[in-house]
C-alpha cells in the first residue's frame, strides 16, 4: 500500500514492475530517470538557494510503459497543483532534454509546434514589457499560469483542439506557424482525433514545462 503523485486516492495498492529495454519510447524514462530523478539546487541572483524537490516523472513514465499507456499518460496530474507546477519549470532544462528523447512522429508535431507559439508569444511578452516598463519575468510567470489552468480545464477533444489552434495563431497574429505548416495534416488528423483527448491535452502541458530558450540549450550544451 502506498501513495502516487498521479493518482488522487490517499492511499493505494502499487507495485513494482520492472520495465524492459523494448518499449518505443524506453529513451523517454532513461533521459526522466538521468536528468529528473534528483533533486536540484537553484542558486538566486542575491547567492541564496534553495532546493527543487525530485520530481515523479521517471516513476510515472515507467508505470505508463509498462502498462502500455502512453509515455504521458496522467502528467497533468503533477501540475494540478500550482506549486507543483511551479517546481516542474524549474526542470525545464532536463524536461526538455526528455522531450528531445521522443521518438513518436506525433507527439514531436504538438510539442515543436506549443514551442513555437510559447517562443513567439514571449516575444510579444517582451515588446510590450520593454515599450511600457514592465517586469518581463512577472508577465512570463502570469501567463504560464493562465495557460496551465486554460488546458487543464479543457474538457472535450474539440475544445483542446480549438484552444491549441487559437494560441497558435495569437502566437503569429494571425499568421502560418511554421511546424504547424510542416506537418499540417500530421497535426490536423491528430488534434481532431476524440482518441487522442487525454494524450493532447498530456502533451500540451508538457509542452508548457519543457520549453528551454536557445540561449539555455547553448549554455547547457557547453557545460
Amino acid at each position: 500500500m502506498g501513495q502516487v503523485a498521479w493518482d488522487k486516492n490517499q492511499i493505494n495498492r502499487s507495485i513494482s514492475v520492472k520495465v524492459g529495454g523494448d518499449y518505443e519510447e524506453i529513451g523517454v524514462f532513461r533521459a526522466a530517470k538521468q536528468y529528473l530523478g534528483k533533486s536540484k539546487f537553484i542558486k538566486m541572483k542575491d547567492g541564496k538557494s534553495f532546493s527543487v524537490p525530485e520530481t515523479s516523472i521517471p516513476e510515472l513514465i515507467a508505470a505508463n510503459l509498462a502498462a502500455k499507456r502512453h509515455w504521458c499518460g496522467h502528467f497533468k496530474e503533477l501540475l494540478a497543483e500550482k506549486k507543483d507546477f511551479r517546481n516542474l519549470l524549474f526542470r525545464k532544462g532536463g524536461l526538455h532534454k526528455v522531450a528531445n528523447a521522443i521518438k513518436n512522429k506525433e507527439d514531436i508535431a504538438i510539442i515543436r509546434a506549443f514551442h513555437k507559439a510559447w517562443e513567439m508569444t514571449m516575444g510579444q511578452m517582451g515588446e510590450r514589457a520593454r515599450e511600457n516598463n514592465l517586469d518581463f519575468g512577472r508577465l512570463v510567470e502570469v501567463r504560464q499560469e493562465k495557460i496551465r489552468n486554460e488546458i487543464l480545464r479543457l474538457k472535450t477533444s474539440e475544445a483542446t483542439a480549438n484552444w491549441f489552434l487559437k494560441f497558435c495563431a495569437d502566437a503569429t497574429k494571425g499568421g502560418s506557424l511554421a511546424p504547424i505548416r510542416e506537418d499540417a495534416e500530421l497535426i490536423r488528423d491528430f488534434i481532431f482525433n476524440r482518441r487522442n483527448f487525454d494524450r493532447l491535452q498530456n502533451l500540451l502541458l508538457f509542452g508548457l514545462v519543457s520549453y528551454e530558450s536557445h540561449k539555455n540549450n547553448k549554455e547547457t550544451n557547453k557545460n
